[in-house]
């Protein structure tokens, strides 16, 4: 949309705002329009092509600064499935600290899903699964930064460190990684 064609439309809001008619500052292709109606619908529909015109032709432009970064990559496991999300967001809502949160979705990857993106996303400060590395060099990337994950055997033991089958087994007992017998 031109200059022009933006004075124009202020100059029917103003009168749309005084209370006046609008029909005979319109362009030559919105009169055509709403030239077959009464008075009243010709500025309903004046009003309608105005905001449709608003709307799309006046978004601001990104900045010139605002880079094109590559999709967020898939990760080894599947999402949790959508029915369960729900809780899983209420799980993570009484997770009051980063470290519990952390604690949920380890239990969620030993069960053989990963959170959705909306839900949780790693950050590179966390100890996190290692099946959200992905993610987490992906967020790195718009710094220029590669993190490296740690490996198994540099971190603490836990459940990111138990195959998925063998976690259904391993039930957490007031905070530790024990066996049923010993629950």
């Amino acid at each position: 949309m031109n200059e022009g064609e933006q004075t124009g439309l202020a100059t029917m809001r103003d009168c749309w705002i005084t209370g006046g008619a609008t029909f005979d500052l319109a362009p030559a292709a919105w009169k055509a329009i709403a030239g077959g109606a009464s008075p009243d619908e010709q500025e309903r529909r004046l009003l309608a092509i105005a905001a449709q015109a608003l709307d799309v032709a006046l978004r601001p432009a990104a900045p010139k600064t605002l880079k094109r970064r590559p999709p967020l990559p898939g990760l080894a496991l599947p999402m949790l499935p959508e029915r369960l999300r729900p809780l899983l967001r209420a799980a993570l809502k009484q997770a009051a600290d980063a470290r519990r949160k952390t604690r949920v979705v380890t239990l969620v990857a030993s069960r053989g899903f990963v959170l959705h993106p909306m839900d949780w996303m790693p950050s590179s400060d966390q100890n996190s699964p290692d099946v959200y590395a992905p993610w987490i060099d992906w967020q790195a990337s718009v710094d220029g930064e590669r993190h490296t994950r740690k490996r198994n055997s540099q971190r603490k033991i836990g459940m990111s460190s138990i195959p998925p089958r063998a976690a259904s087994r391993w039930p957490i007992c007031a905070g530790a990684n024990r066996p049923r017998r010993e629950c």
